[in-house]
């Protein structure tokens, strides 16, 4: 069944320990391939200083058991791949199935305007980016200084808003683009020993997990820039010179 086809949050809950565990197999089926390719490279090096027909006949099989293992490698990496979209499809599936309507919209119409916003930044600043070979830029939720009464100190807590900062200045610093205000009917955060430690909730995080997941699956399909190369990594893009 495709995503689509799943109507129950317990049915994508199944599907998502299903990929889980497929994925762990594959992880563990990479680990064992990359030390089998690790002998067979130590046993290469040793080959190459020998000089018997022996020695380079078996050198020319250890290259050909070498050539399919790391085909083989790169096979079980797409496979990952895939199977880690499919498992983030499926939680922003299961995020919207647990939420309203009106705050799927907001994710919706947020990630449009704020791919757009952020690809119209590069566009306008590709001579400076370029200048710089590598930029880094981290989506993060925006925190804003709250105060207790009674409390001398104040705490960083979350607004609720997501933004696009450039790593090379200061994350508190102002964000290059960022998320409008809304009402949520969810608590983003909670706190311990009379408010000296601030937590997110799980709700918040999976809500930032699903707004980072959308947003970069719209700035990828808007980027167009063929002098730089995009790299998304769950919070982190990276924009390097080609």
């Amino acid at each position: 069944m495709s995503i689509t086809e799943y109507k129950t949050i317990s049915e994508l809950e199944n599907k998502r320990s299903k990929l889980e565990r497929e994925k762990n197999n594959l992880q563990k089926k990479l680990v064992s391939l990359n030390n089998q390719k690790e002998t067979l490279n130590q046993k290469e090096k040793v080959l190459r200083n020998r000089t018997s027909c022996l020695a380079t006949s078996t050198l020319k099989n250890v290259e050909k058991e070498l050539k399919e293992l790391k085909k083989e490698e790169e096979q079980e990496k797409k496979v990952i791949s895939k199977i880690e979209n499919e498992m983030e499809e499926t939680k922003e599936s299961i995020f919207k199935l647990k939420n309203d309507d009106t705050l799927n919209f907001y994710i919706e119409e947020c990630t449009s305007i704020m791919s757009s916003e952020f690809i119209e930044y590069i566009r306008n600043n590709i001579d400076n980016i370029g200048a710089e070979i590598k930029k880094i830029y981290k989506i993060c939720p925006e925190n804003v200084i709250h105060y207790w009464s009674g409390y001398s100190g104040g705490h960083m807590i979350p607004s609720g808003k997501i933004g696009i900062y450039d790593v090379s200045i200061d994350i508190n610093d102002h964000p290059l683009i960022i998320s409008k205000g809304f009402n949520f009917k969810e608590k983003l955060y909670t706190y311990a020993d009379g408010g000296v430690y601030i937590f997110y909730t799980d709700w918040f995080k999976s809500y930032y997990k699903t707004f980072i997941s959308i947003l970069n699956k719209k700035i990828k399909s808007k980027f167009c820039f063929e002098d730089l190369k995009l790299t998304i990594k769950n919070s982190c893009i990276t924009l390097e010179l080609v």
